[in-house]
């Protein structure tokens, strides 16, 4: 989109949505200086019937057509991490995906070679249209694949709210300071559905892989 050209980062910002917290830094000044690509601040399970082929079209994609395009250190354990055996399952879906009507993001990961052209695979297959693919599982899959961990980042405390969910700190002292006015006992965040506690847990594992010595 020619428009965006001389921009680097977006936030997408939908109607209605609303902040029951004080926003107490820059977002853009942090995706900036902590070098982000990507940011959420809700994950969620995805609806299995929308995405019946996805699944098997991304590693068709990314281990057939090419695997070079895998980062050498990705977040693929976001989106594999069993919940039932707390394992990591390469090449099982857990349906976890970052909620994309909030996100924030470097524009240069979307344009960038490998997303395309992982964005025209996809689009070939047709099922944009059959299958109702939506962009949030996309996005999420191909941050998983093509970023590490460090280059995400969980927008926490900041009491998004999106019909029909929300996040809502749960820590009194955070709570306080940014002046909230939700209900923490009721945040997505912490309900069965949500898959930011298998975000945390994944970047964690992660973490302490890659800094053994």
């Amino acid at each position: 989109m020619p428009v965006m050209n001389t921009y680097q980062y977006y936030w997408r910002v939908e109607p209605f949505i609303r902040f029951y917290c004080d926003i107490a830094e820059d977002p853009f000044k942090i995706m900036h200086e902590e070098k982000r690509a990507y940011g959420f601040t809700m994950a969620m399970l995805e609806d299995r019937k929308t995405i019946r082929q996805l699944w098997s079209n991304t590693l068709e994609f990314f281990e057939s057509e090419h695997p070079e395009y895998v980062g050498k250190r990705n977040s693929i354990k976001f989106i594999t991490h069993d919940s039932e055996t707390h394992t990591f399952e390469p090449r099982n879906y857990n349906l976890c995906h970052y909620w994309s009507n909030f996100e924030i993001a470097d524009l240069n990961f979307f344009r960038s070679k490998e997303y395309e052209d992982y964005f025209q695979y996809l689009d070939a297959t047709g099922n944009f249209f059959y299958e109702r693919w939506g962009d949030a599982p996309i996005h999420s899959l191909a941050v998983s694949y093509l970023l590490p961990f460090k280059k995400i980042h969980y927008f926490a405390n900041t009491g998004y709210y999106h019909k029909p969910n929300f996040d809502c700190p749960s820590d009194p002292d955070i709570f306080n300071a940014l002046h909230c006015k939700c209900e923490p006992a009721r945040s997505f965040t912490n309900l069965a559905y949500s898959c930011v506690p298998r975000f945390l847990l994944a970047e964690k594992a992660d973490l302490e892989e890659n800094t053994k010595v």
